[in-house]
């Protein structure tokens, strides 16, 4: 059902279904692929929200502000960790996440997202995980075995679930893939206002959430 109400959305000769029962069913599946901010963004953005009911208008709503909510949060953390490593002259690339939300869907609420995701240098990793530590992200997980991240976090006051940092030195399994991650570096662009904080092309973005 996802599939028609997004097609609708793409498709001027389309009309938005008028049945309570479709958007019943169909919250189920926004759930289900936890695309509730990315809706409701781009039918707000369409000026065709207030042609769905009125429970579909708040569910998508409340969702949204959640995540939304969440990204400023996330992003607060994430200025503070961009921060650090300018300092001690580390080079970094935010994966997915917040900036990815607001360079491609158009807002940082327009995506939710749950953790901080970094690229760093291999040669630079025992350095940020000092670094990632002493911002209090100290509750390690086990490494996976070949696998390309390890994982740090930290209890939020008031939140069930602790913030996750993962530092990434790839972005696929050593043991499945070649790939030349410093074509991704050369690459990279600067993130403003910052000098060592950059972000992927978007060719290399594309590559990355395929």
């Amino acid at each position: 059902m996802i599939h028609q109400l997004i097609a609708a959305l793409y498709n001027p000769q389309m009309e938005l279904p008028h049945n309570e029962q479709f958007y019943d069913e169909v919250l189920k599946e926004i759930n289900e692929y936890a695309v509730s901010s990315q809706l409701y963004f781009l039918m707000k953005q369409q000026g065709v929200l207030e042609e769905t009911p009125l429970f579909f208008q708040k569910r998508l709503k409340a969702n949204y502000q959640t995540a939304l909510y969440q990204n400023i949060f996330i992003k607060k953390q994430m200025e503070q960790l961009f921060s650090v490593l300018e300092e001690i002259g580390i080079d970094t690339i935010p994966l997915k996440g917040v900036y990815f939300a607001e360079a491609y869907f158009g807002h940082i609420g327009a995506r939710a997202t749950t953790d901080i995701d970094l690229l760093i240098r291999k040669k630079d990793i025992q350095q940020a995980v000092q670094a990632v530590k002493g911002l209090g992200f100290d509750l390690e997980e086990e490494p996976i075995p070949s696998h390309f991240h390890i994982s740090f976090s930290k209890r939020i006051p008031g939140s069930p679930f602790p913030l996750t940092v993962e530092i990434h030195w790839d972005i696929l399994k050593e043991t499945t893939a070649d790939l030349q991650i410093e074509e991704f570096w050369n690459e990279a662009r600067p993130l403003s206002p910052y000098e060592r904080v950059k972000v992927l092309s978007d060719y290399h973005t594309l590559y990355l959430i395929c």
